[in-house]
């Protein structure tokens, strides 16, 4: 993951073979294979290596490439953006994927109704991310909320077991259930009794800078927002782990480098 942002990071340096990329542009990337980027300088493939967006910092853009990629992607397979759709569930609307995919919903089908869950504390926030309507999770359950076959899409980044069953009763035919765990996926069976509905379990893919070309223009046209719940040091990587394991951030944490050095090679 490209997390070690500051507004300072840059291409230090280029490969012999690097046409696309040039000294001194500010880049992002999801380096999540094989080895992340907690560091203070870090060497990417030009293929994953897209130009950063210009309209927010580099601390604020860093934390955008995995999730962003993940959430678009899931959001592909609903056949956004283009496709006819007109309600959307996102489940888990205020964590790292599920906020960011609320956003892409909203500018990929601004006139969709978009319904997510979240505690009952971040309702505001989600809503301001472009849910139209919050389930609380503490107190309700969000099946008992969303009508059955009433959703075109339905986008799981909680991944329960037993979440496709449920999904499978409130969407359409012709629809899609997409889920970051395969604990989440319905079972042969429900997938068979309902043969027009698609359903995915998948790995983000990061090997297309293009496909951030797309995330960099949502975020320049203000349609994409990064969210940085807090900022850590990259001598504080123990403690940011310790606080996303906690599961109460609202949005992402961001990672900076601890000394002066800021920069990103390609």
């Amino acid at each position: 993951m490209f997390l070690a942002g500051t507004a300072q990071a840059q291409c230090v340096s280029v490969g012999a073979g690097v046409k696309r990329l040039k000294v001194g542009d500010a880049v992002w990337a999801d380096n999540a294979a094989p080895e992340g980027c907690y560091a203070e300088y870090v060497s990417l493939e030009e293929s994953i290596t897209s130009l950063a967006p210009s309209k927010v910092s580099l601390a604020e853009a860093a934390v955008l490439p995995l999730v962003a990629l993940t959430a678009k992607q899931a959001l592909n397979f609903g056949s956004l953006p283009g496709g006819q759709v007109s309600d959307i569930l996102v489940l888990g609307g205020s964590g790292g994927v599920g906020h960011v995919g609320l956003q892409i919903s909203r500018a990929w089908a601004p006139h969709a109704n978009v319904t997510t869950t979240c505690g009952g504390s971040h309702t505001d926030f989600c809503k301001e991310m472009g849910a139209d309507q919050v389930v609380d999770y503490h107190t309700t359950q969000w099946q008992d909320v969303v009508p059955t076959r009433s959703v075109d899409i339905v986008f799981d980044t909680v991944g329960l077991a037993g979440t496709g069953e449920l999904a499978y009763t409130v969407l359409r035919d012709g629809g899609t259930f997409v889920t970051l765990l395969q604990s989440g996926l319905a079972s042969d069976a429900t997938a068979k009794a309902r043969p027009s509905i698609q359903q995915h379990f998948f790995l983000t893919d990061s090997s297309d800078y293009k496909q951030l070309d797309v995330l960099a223009e949502l975020v320049d046209s203000g349609k994409l927002k990064p969210i940085v719940d807090r900022t850590f040091q990259t001598s504080e990587i123990a403690a940011c782990f310790n606080y996303s394991i906690a599961g109460h951030s609202t949005g992402k944490s961001s990672v900076v480098p601890s000394t002066s050095a800021r920069a990103i090679l390609v």
